[in-house]
């Protein structure tokens, strides 16, 4: 390691140095190692550090507080910075660097919390599928298949692999019109993403469909069949009469077992369907017939039921 022509200054001579605040910004050679200074400034403050050249500009390298750091600490350090200069080393450069990895560590991890998928579903909720008759089913699908391969993962880190794994697995246990769901409900979310440039791409698009086979029912049941139902029923107490309600209403299984006392009308003997419970893009309006509403009243809305619709 190289040695300054300067003779090292002692403590005292840096008080005396120090004594009178200067106009600006002030650095005291402080000798016996090369750039080794003390740096100065109008407020008072007073630190250590190392003037040296690297890959031709001339850098500072700050050691630390005078108040923290003395002088024969300073040297010593000074002395080991120097030798790694001359090594070839760039620490102020090296320096930087360290505190640009962190800011960008500390920038991924903000973004990571802004973008995590789980956070982004919840707005895509609010914002889209709040206003949908699927929203329900959505949601299901997206906690009982999606997220389990993707929790915890920015949304910019998941990948078309991660759809293929959620798709594949569903396929591989014949759960293929689920399969097509979660593709198209994972396609609908992703490019609400993409609208808003959270994604590069929608990882689920242009995946092909697992179910290719679409089978439209025409099957009804016959009329002894409806009987055995009718009487299959009759062993279970109240929850027969949600069996005996389908049979009689033609309504879907969650209409009847969603109903509600509030829907119906005993006067007008009306049962009002609410659209989000229907799937529907209007709420439906049916007048009972005499034998569905004797099966609905023929209990108390104030019974003790086990079921929330009351009956």
């Amino acid at each position: 390691m190289g040695t300054s022509r300067l003779r090292p200054l002692t403590v005292k001579e840096i008080v005396k140095l120090t004594s009178n605040l200067p106009a600006s910004i002030k650095h005291y050679s402080l000798g016996g190692i090369p750039g080794f200074v003390l740096v100065h400034t109008p407020a008072g403050h007073t630190s250590y550090g190392l003037i040296y050249r690297a890959y031709g500009q001339r850098k500072k390298l700050t050691l630390g507080s005078a108040k923290l750091l003395s002088l024969g600490d300073a040297r010593r350090l000074a002395g080991q910075y120097r030798a790694k200069i001359e090594a070839g080393a760039d620490p102020h450069g090296d320096k930087l660097e360290h505190r640009r990895e962190a800011a960008n560590r500390k920038r991924e991890e903000v973004e990571q919390q802004q973008l995590d998928v789980e956070v982004l579903w919840e707005k895509y909720k609010l914002q889209v599928a709040s206003g949908l008759r699927s929203k329900d089913e959505k949601e299901r699908i997206f906690k009982r298949y999606i997220l389990p391969v993707v929790r915890g993962l920015s949304v910019t880190k998941i990948t078309k692999a991660h759809a293929l794994q959620i798709i594949d697995e569903l396929v591989d246990r014949d759960k293929r019109r689920m399969a097509d769901k979660v593709r198209q409900n994972g396609s609908a979310f992703f490019q609400w993403l993409l609208e808003r440039e959270h994604v590069e791409r929608n990882v689920f698009a242009g995946l092909r469909g697992a179910w290719t086979n679409k089978v439209i029912r025409t099957r009804v049941l016959s009329d002894q069949e409806v009987r055995a139902v009718w009487l299959a029923s009759e062993p279970e107490g109240r929850w027969s009469l949600w069996i005996r309600l389908l049979i009689l209403t033609g309504c879907r299984n969650m209409e009847v077992r969603g109903a509600r006392w509030s829907e119906i009308d005993r006067k007008a003997r009306l049962w009002t369907s609410p659209q989000r419970r229907a799937n529907r893009r209007s709420a439906i309006v049916g007048r009972c017939s005499d034998m569905p509403y004797h099966s609905v009243f023929r209990i108390s809305p104030h019974c003790e039921c086990t079921n929330t619709a009351g009956y």
